[in-house]
This record gives C-alpha cells, sequence and structure tokens, in this order.
C-alpha cells in the first residue's frame, strides 16, 4: 500500500501507541515472532505524521483527532 517492504512497515510501527504486538522473543536456540497488528486510525495518523512531518501536536499530547477503526492492518514476521 505504501510501496514498502515488509521490514520497513514493522520499523516504522513496533514501537507506535496502541500497536498490538503479538508473539514471543524467543530464546537462544528459537527464533521469536512477532504480529503487529495495527489498527487503520493509527495506520492514517502515521501516514499523515510521514506526509506532513513539520506539524505540531495539539492538546493532549496527540497529534490528530481520534477516528474510528473501521479494519485492522496485520503484518507478520516470519515465513
Amino acid at each position: 500500500m505504501w510501496n514498502l517492504s515488509r521490514d520497513a512497515v514493522r520499523h516504522i510501527f513496533e514501537r507506535e501507541p496502541d500497536v498490538l504486538v503479538i508473539g514471543t522473543d524467543g530464546s537462544r536456540t528459537k527464533r521469536g515472532y512477532h504480529t503487529l497488528r495495527i489498527p487503520e486510525s493509527v495506520a492514517e495518523r502515521v501516514h499523515r505524521r510521514m506526509c506532513n512531518p513539520g506539524l505540531t501536536t495539539g492538546s493532549g499530547g496527540r497529534k490528530f483527532g481520534a477516528s474510528r477503526d473501521h479494519q485492522l492492518l496485520s503484518t507478520t514476521d516470519g515465513p
């Protein structure tokens, strides 16, 4: 959708508020797997922020007003 690799999308959203991270960190012998559940409102917020880096935060420390979560976008780490 944004012409970015899965790894780039994971990096952008891994520490974003309101993104649900499901999975395990792994151990010395097993690889960790994570699934990111990204609400549509978060994807829109990040997209606006990336397109308009000069915007300042409004009241309450939020950049944008609340929006509805109609669907979830997901990305899965692993095969």
